[in-house]
C-alpha cells in the first residue's frame, strides 16, 4: 500500500507514527526542504521525500499511485486547495486533510469534508482503516 502526504509539520511526524508498519511506502512532498525532517526519518527505510516548488501548478503527482493521502502541511489554506483540487479524481474516503483552526475545521467537519481531528487523533478515520 502506497501513502501518499503532502507537507512537512509536526502532524506529519503524527501521521508516520500511526501509519508506518501499514505501509509498504510512504511518499512526503512539499514546496520547501526541511533539514531537520530530513534528519528525524533518515533512518526509515520506506519513506521518500519529494520537494517540489512547482506542486501548485502540477500536483498530479502527490495523487499519482496513492492508496492514501494525507494534506498535512503547517497551512489551512493550503490542505484546502489541494482537497479540492484533487476530489475530482481521486476517491474522497482515502483523501484527509488537516486544518488547524478549530472553527475552521468544524466547519469542514458539518460540510463532511475528511479532516484530520488533532483535537482527538483516535477519530481519524483513514488511520483506522490503514490500520486495520
Amino acid at each position: 500500500m502506497k501513502i501518499s502526504i503532502f507537507g512537512i509539520s509536526h502532524a506529519t511526524i503524527n501521521i508516520i507514527e500511526s501509519i508506518e508498519n501499514f505501509s509498504d511506502e510512504i511518499e512526503i512532498f512539499d514546496l520547501n526542504n526541511n533539514f531537520d525532517f530530513k534528519n528525524e526519518i533518515s533512518d526509515k527505510k520506506n519513506i521518500k521525500i519529494n520537494i517540489d516548488q512547482n506542486l501548485i501548478n502540477d500536483p498530479k503527482n502527490i495523487i499519482e499511485n496513492s492508496d492514501y493521502v494525507f494534506l498535512a502541511s503547517n497551512s489551512d489554506i493550503l490542505n484546502s486547495f489541494f482537497y479540492h483540487k484533487f476530489i475530482g479524481n481521486f476517491d474522497k474516503n482515502k483523501i484527509q486533510m488537516i486544518i488547524l483552526n478549530k472553527d475552521l475545521y468544524e466547519m469542514y467537519k458539518s460540510k463532511n469534508y475528511s479532516v484530520i481531528n488533532l483535537f482527538d487523533s483516535s477519530k481519524n478515520e483513514i488511520v483506522s482503516t490503514i490500520r486495520s
